[in-house]
Parts: structure tokens; C-alpha cells; sequence
């Protein structure tokens, strides 16, 4: 994998994630302050690269998109992105996070990310090979590729107001649902400047590929830490190990 494809700026990648995350799960708003500066969070701590994020982001699709989905809150949203990164983590990478790590990094409980591993490994049979969906993959890469040119830290300000998805995007991204849910779940607010409007002018066609019609509910309670301080050099922290994921052992 070559050099360009791995590195990102982080503070380009949470407003991609939230378009990208909120289109797979209908969830009809832009991403909240909460959202985008607990991803910063996480992928400071974690430096996932743009292939693991990428897969994250298609698992989510394929065990969500062909359910019916009401409103959720933003720690809901923000606990499937980090399960989902965990498993491409896991699945993806030659080394790989401890479930401790995830905890850390997130400030999600263990046992709470042991039980929602297990149970999305349960609903998709463990069937996470990303060379099923090569196609919609390559199709996230590509509005990534547009968004950051068009958006990112090192060319031109987009317009200071952002907006809801585009045409484009609606038509193949995209349905509102207007229904309550509650979530008992807490968490801590911080601020996050978000530069990015909330619209993606990506042409391409993505093909859901749903296989699934798990039932998800959550019912956690955790805080989000901090933003760390400025990136170390290593790619991943200390708490590194090797994993056979055939086998998932749960620290």
C-alpha cells in the first residue's frame, strides 16, 4: 500500500466520516460538534488509515442500510463507528488494537464493546471480507478522494454555511426518517470547529449490498475523553498486538 494512500489529515477526515455515516444510517441532520470531535478523538488516538476507515465505514452499510433506522442519538451513532473500526481493524490491518485499546481511545467500556463485537460478529456470521465489497469500497474511496480535494485543510474554504446532502447524493445515499428514540446514554460536550459543509458533490453510484436484518439497541453510558495532545510519531500506540481473527480473544 503506498505512502499517499495511507496518510490523511486528520482534521480533514471526521466531516467525511459524519456525511458518510449519517447517509448509511438515515439519519437526517447534519453531524453534531459531539460527533465530529469524538472521531478526531479517535482517530488521533488511533491512526486508522483511509483502507481500515473505508472498510469501517462499508461494514456499517452492510449490516444497516436495508433497515428501517430511527433517529439516533449521536453517542449511538458514535459507538457503531467504533465497533465498526474495530472490526476493520481487526480484520485489515497486520496489527491490531486490544479491545482495552478501543476502550481508551473511545472511552467506550469494555464490556460494552466486547458484548457489540460479539453481537455484530453474530448478525453478519462473521463474514467481514472486504473483497465481497470491492465495488462500494472503492466508490467510498472515490467521494473521499472528491471531498478532500474540494474540502480539505490545503485548498480553498468551502462556503461557511453548510447544507443538507445534495440531489446526487440522495439518490443513492439517502432516505429521512422522522420518528423519536431515546437513548439513556451520557456523555461530555466539547468543541470542534467544523469548516465542512455537509454536502458532497461525489457522482458515483453506491450499490448497498444488504444481507442483514439484525435489531440494534443500545443501552450504554459512557464519556468521551478529551482530544489528546498533538499526534506521537508510531502509527499505532504501544498496545499492539497480533491477531488471528479466527479466533477473537476478549481482554
Amino acid at each position: 500500500m503506498d505512502k499517499e494512500y495511507q496518510e490523511y489529515q486528520i482534521s480533514d477526515m471526521p466531516s467525511f466520516i459524519g456525511w458518510a455515516c449519517h447517509g448509511i444510517l438515515k439519519q437526517n441532520r447534519t453531524t453534531s460538534e459531539f460527533l465530529l470531535n469524538s472521531t478526531q478523538s479517535l482517530l488521533f488516538s488511533t491512526r486508522l488509515s483511509i483502507p481500515t476507515i473505508l472498510a469501517g465505514l462499508e461494514y456499517i452499510n452492510q449490516r444497516f442500510s436495508n433497515k428501517e433506522i430511527y433517529h439516533l442519538q449521536d453517542q449511538e451513532i458514535f459507538q457503531i463507528l467504533v465497533v465498526s473500526f474495530l472490526l476493520s481493524n481487526k480484520m485489515n490491518d497486520d496489527a491490531t488494537f486490544t479491545n482495552k485499546s478501543w476502550e481508551q481511545a473511545s472511552g467506550i467500556p469494555l464490556s460494552v464493546l466486547n458484548r457489540e463485537e460479539r453481537e455484530w460478529l453474530n448478525e453478519v456470521k462473521f463474514n467481514l471480507a472486504v473483497t465481497k465489497y470491492e465495488a462500494n469500497i472503492s466508490v467510498l474511496d472515490q467521494c473521499w478522494k472528491t471531498w478532500v480535494n474540494k474540502y480539505g485543510s490545503c485548498h480553498s474554504e468551502p462556503p461557511s454555511s453548510p447544507t443538507y446532502y445534495t440531489p446526487e447524493v440522495d439518490a443513492y445515499y439517502y432516505s429521512s426518517h422522522h420518528h423519536s428514540y431515546s437513548s439513556p446514554i451520557s456523555y461530555s460536550q466539547h468543541s470542534y470547529s467544523n469548516p465542512y459543509p455537509q454536502h458532497q458533490q461525489c457522482n458515483y453510484q453506491y450499490q448497498y449490498q444488504p444481507q442483514y436484518q439484525p435489531t440494534y439497541q443500545s443501552h450504554t453510558q459512557y464519556l468521551v475523553p478529551q482530544p489528546p495532545p498533538p499526534p506521537p510519531p508510531s502509527y499505532y500506540d504501544p498496545a499492539i498486538v497480533s491477531v488471528n481473527y479466527g479466533g477473537f480473544i476478549y481482554t
